[in-house]
Order: C-alpha cells, then structure tokens, then sequence
C-alpha cells in the first residue's frame, strides 16, 4: 500500500486557522468552562444549520459535536441502571404512587419506553387506573 501524497498551502491554512481561531478557539475540551463555551458554539451552529446537511457549516457542527460528544462521554457517563431502578426513576419522575402500593399490569413495559401508550396501573382492589404516558426516545 503506498501513502498518499497531498500538497498542502500551509501558508494559507495557517492565516486562515488564525483568523478562525481567533472567533472559535476550537481545541479540545480540557474543562467545565471550555464545555460550556464549545456546547455555546455548537447550539449556535445548530440554529444556523438546522438540517441541512450540505450547509457550509456542517462540517464545523460535526467536529465540534464530536468534542462535546467525548468531553460528555468522559465527564457525565451514564452508566446501565438495573431495571427495578429505572422503574423507580421514572415513577418518580412521573409523581406516581410507590410500586409497593401498586401492583403492575402486563402494560407496565410501556412506561419504560417501548411504546408511547398508556400504562395500567392496578391498585390492590384490582381498579385499573389508566395514567397517560408520553415517552420521548
């Protein structure tokens, strides 16, 4: 396999990285301010662009999501949630009663987002109680 060879004008890369670094001050992402301020850029880049794909930014907008993306990756990691704790996030999240006090309907799967439906909840009188979910993937 042989390297391919590109002629370069670093001269010119080099006044035009000047004058853009200047206005973006791209690098990565070393702290929490500098996250903030390249999150700032990229919601700016996003507004412009919206979604067009062929617009002269979207290069731009895919390198600095890249950043964010790893800074994210490295600094707030979600880490997996065992399922009876994700069911008590989103209850909670929800207002609704202690799952203690409520047993579930075979319905119950909705609510973790498989669909966006509406899960029954029964009460220990066995009254269906219908509670309208809209889950956002």
């Amino acid at each position: 396999m042989s390297a391919i060879r590109t002629q370069f004008d670093i001269q010119a890369i080099q006044t035009s990285w000047q004058a853009f670094d200047a206005l973006a001050h791209l690098r990565p992402i070393p702290d929490k301010k500098s996250y903030d301020r390249m999150v700032a850029l990229m919601n700016s880049l996003l507004d412009t662009t919206g979604d067009d794909e062929n617009h002269p930014l979207s290069g731009l907008l895919d390198l600095v999501g890249d950043m964010v993306s790893k800074y994210e990756q490295e600094h707030y990691a979600i880490e997996a949630a065992e399922p009876k704790d994700a069911v008590r996030f989103f209850m909670a999240a929800r207002g609704l009663k202690s799952a203690r006090r409520w047993r579930m309907c075979s319905h119950f799967h909705l609510m973790l987002g498989f669909a966006s439906s509406a899960p029954t909840y029964v009460s220990p009188g066995y009254a269906c109680l219908i509670r309208k979910v809209e889950m956002v993937r």
